[in-house]
């Protein structure tokens, strides 16, 4: 399936070749391989449901492989051992369920809070990587089982290990034969033939930035373990780094005082592709407005750097709004670089009548979105602006950004439109214009606001089967313990909804996150107190939405079709487990929001749209799933 198909359709090709259990195994590996973990828990649970009947436990092993992996992914490690453990017990070992039980081990040791119990999940983690590499030969068992003893002091059992991974790996230039022959060497003490091998794996992998960063993250902590320098080998990977951008709209006519007119784009265009390139940037993210968003992101296309667009609302009303007043050509190079763009991101699904919330959060979120790219890239972050210095003369202004960038701790470059004398870094402090993004407006003349909110989406799942007795329990027992603990915390938000369906509001991302920990902490130990046969769901968001006054209820309700779609998500996620919108884990990552932290989980079957969700599972900071 080519890797820029649609997540509908590539669904659509991994059904149609379910028949058989290794083919479902293979394309849930794929899955898994793509990082889209709900979608791979998703096809496991359906295919094991419909070809368990009647089969041999040994013919059903790989698909239960992959679906631990999957469930170890997505953070429900508990649920992944379960499965690696019935697996273990009904079939002969394998190298690959051997090495998903060292792999869950290692994920428990880092969970674990004692010291003796973190090395006892070393330990067995040791043990079943070990057995693997034994049975097999298996080379990303031995070597994961090399570096888990040299981390426990095991240096003699470490490099015995690792001679042997030696002898195993083939003789081949691909980046990971190369990656693990670099750590073999690291084991062994020989640092400069590491950081020739590091080297030689870092160009062969020049274009797996992910895959990069895992093996730079494992260096570090042999490096510091072995040799007491976290950086030892840090200049064996690539200066990576990843820009946000904003600036001005190209003049209109009859504009009295020039500030972006068309004799300064040449100018211009030569400091873009300078800077691009002193910095090493490797990924861009940007509107599209025209003028100077669009002349950046040619800019980054021309040099072969990644662009990344975020556009507040659709196509057609941002052309309507930011585009099509400075000419048809700017509209055509509007429509070439969203086409050539690696991703398109669209804040609302239609054009709202109020745009300011939308404008201002889409240049926010596009910040987010950049640093959760760099962060993957473990990459620093930059951000560029053509500005002149002067305040945002509308909502999401150039000035706002700098403002926010500022806020954010980001290093800002500034290129001047008009005088190249005055390009340089941003000072600290220089930004004119008043608090960034408010989230609340002043009331417009028909009475209606706009808002940027955290949702939270809470559906009970099994609400439908309940006798008339267990709806009194549900209320009583578990949505009235629930109750008192939300009275006793420093948040307590609007409601919308019933009937087993509930939207909440908050304008702090922070406090919504800490809460749906809570809440759902306080909704499943009332559930297991009350042996109600019923489970809950959570998904936390984040857009723009509009305050108004509903007639019927006689109090301010948050309208839009962001609730509309969280409800829809919620209703179909995992039971027991808190999951967020990727937009709401990228901006509680960039607000380095306190209590938690949100580890990628998946695409969520999309049902008949284009594209699926991508979702985050929340956990407690401290808690590492992964």
């Amino acid at each position: 399936m080519h890797e820029h198909a649609t997540v509908k359709e590539w669904l659509a090709a991994a059904e149609a070749a379910c028949g058989d259990p290794l083919e479902c195994a293979r394309w849930i590996k794929e899955a898994n391989g793509r990082g889209e973990h709900l979608l791979a828990i998703s096809m496991a649970g359906r295919a094991l449901k419909k070809h368990e009947a009647g089969r041999e436990p040994e013919s059903l092993a790989p698909l239960r492989q992959q679906f631990a992996l999957a469930l170890a992914r997505a953070g429900a490690t508990a649920e992944a051992l379960a499965v690696l453990e019935c697996l273990e017990k009904t079939t002969q070992p394998d190298a690959e369920t051997l090495g998903l039980l060292g792999r869950i081990h290692k994920d428990l040791s880092g969970a674990a809070g004692a010291e003796e119990e973190r090395r006892r999940m070393l330990e067995k983690a040791v043990t079943f990587y070990s057995a693997g590499f034994q049975l097999a030969g298996d080379t990303y068992c031995g070597i994961n089982a090399a570096a888990l003893s040299a981390l426990l002091g095991r240096r003699e059992q470490a490099t015995a290990l690792v001679r042997r991974v030696i002898e195993q790996l083939p003789d081949e230039e691909d980046y990971w034969s190369l990656a693990t022959l670099a750590e073999a060497h690291l084991i062994l003490g020989e640092v400069e033939t590491a950081r020739a091998t590091y080297r030689r794996a870092a160009v062969t992998g020049s274009a797996r930035r992910g895959d990069l960063a895992s093996t730079r993250r494992q260096c570090r902590t042999l490096c510091h373990a072995l040799h007491g320098r976290i950086d030892l080998l840090d200049d064996c990977f690539p200066s990576l780094t990843v820009a946000v951008f904003a600036g001005h709209r190209s003049d209109l006519p009859g504009r009295k005082k020039p500030r972006l007119p068309e004799e300064a784009i040449p100018s211009l265009r030569e400091r873009i592709l300078r800077w691009l390139s002193e910095n090493a940037i490797v990924g861009v993210y940007s509107s599209a407005a025209a003028g100077a968003d669009i002349l950046f992101l040619e800019c980054a296309r021309e040099a072969g750097i990644e662009t990344h667009v975020v556009l507040p609302f659709l196509r057609d009303g941002f052309i309507g709004t930011s585009v099509a007043d400075a000419g048809s050509d700017w509209v055509r190079r509007f429509n070439d670089v969203l086409a050539a763009a690696d991703s398109v991101d669209v804040v609302e699904d239609h054009t709202p009548q109020q745009c300011e919330a939308a404008l201002q959060f889409s240049t926010r979120l596009l910040t987010a979105r950049a640093a959760a790219m760099a962060r993957a890239c473990e990459a620093p972050l930059r951000a560029l602006a053509v500005w002149d210095g002067q305040p945002a003369a509308g909502p999401g202004g150039t000035a706002e950004s700098v403002a926010m960038w500022e806020q954010a701790g980001i290093a800002v470059d500034v290129l001047h439109p008009l005088n190249p004398q005055r390009d340089g870094p941003h000072k600290p402090g220089a930004t004119a214009g008043g608090r960034p993004f408010a989230s609340i407006y002043a009331a417009k003349p028909d009475g209606v606001n706009s808002e940027v909110v955290a949702m939270l989406g809470m559906s009970v799942l099994g609400y439908e089967n309940l006798p008339d007795a267990g709806f009194i329990t549900l209320d009583r027992d578990v949505l009235g313990a629930l109750a008192d603990r939300m009275a006793a915390m420093d948040w307590f938000p609007a409601r919308q909804g019933g009937c087993g369906d509930y939207v909440f509001f908050c304008q702090s991302i922070a406090m919504a996150g800490g809460a749906a920990l809570e809440m759902m902490r306080v909704l499943v130990e009332g559930v297991r107190a009350s042996s109600l046969d019923l489970s809950f769901s959570m998904c936390l968001h984040v857009a723009p939405m509009q305050v108004v006054v509903n007639p019927l209820l006689n109090h301010y309700a948050h309208e839009g079709r962001a609730a509309v779609k969280l409800r829809e998500w919620t209703s179909r996620l995992v039971p027991g487990m808190v999951h967020a919108s990727e937009r709401f884990a990228d901006l509680a990552a960039l607000e380095r929001a306190p209590g938690f932290s949100c580890t990628y989980a998946g695409t969520l079957d999309p049902r008949g749209a284009d594209f699926g969700f991508r979702l985050y599972r929340l956990h407690n900071a401290g808690a590492r799933t992964r």
